[in-house]
């Protein structure tokens, strides 16, 4: 509502655009990196098997 009444500058609306990813980005990395609120051993996670094609496959 605040905005609403304003129109954000150009340079506003392409970081607003980044947002979502940074957002998407860090949830997963949290989910890759961490067990239990612990760093974890990547030679010993699980999940990089899975992270990893399908990062190949995103790019």
């Amino acid at each position: 509502m605040l905005l609403s009444l304003n129109t954000l500058p150009e340079w506003g609306m392409r970081w607003l655009n980044h947002v979502p990813v940074a957002v998407m980005s860090a949830l997963v990395a949290q989910e890759l990196f961490t067990t239990d609120g612990h760093f974890t051993n990547l030679s010993s996670n699980v999940e990089w098997i899975a992270a990893l094609p399908t990062l190949w496959i995103a790019i």
